[in-house]
């Protein structure tokens, strides 16, 4: 099967809306819109806002407490906060891959959601 590389390839050199690459027949047809409504762009921001709020409202008092209620030390809580940012990164990527991976009758996101 050709590669969208392949069609654009041969429709820059034969300048033709239909390709025929290797026996098979390509047609070439202008690709989707794909922006999104504003209606759609409010409503990813509203959700991003308020998770974000509540990470940096925790972040925010974290510090102070680890450092002068708690009484670690500043190069401990350093640590601490740098490890559990990698390994959130790093279990971010194994988490979305099997995710990916998962089929249900509920679908791919639902059981990791209802899970966590």
């Amino acid at each position: 099967m050709a590669t969208n590389k392949e069609k654009e390839l041969a429709e820059s050199l034969l300048g033709e809306s239909e390709v025929k690459i290797e026996s098979q027949t390509f047609e070439i047809s202008e690709p989707e819109s794909t922006s999104l409504s504003n209606k759609i762009r409010v409503a990813f921001a509203i959700g991003s806002f308020a998770s974000s709020s509540a990470a940096a409202i925790i972040d925010y008092y974290s510090m102070p407490f680890w450092l002068d209620i708690a009484g670690v030390e500043p190069i401990t809580t350093s640590i601490i906060v740098f490890l559990s940012r990698a390994l959130d990164s790093i279990f971010d990527l194994i988490i979305g891959r099997l995710s990916d991976l998962t089929n249900t009758r509920f679908g791919k996101r639902r059981p990791w959601l209802l899970g966590s």
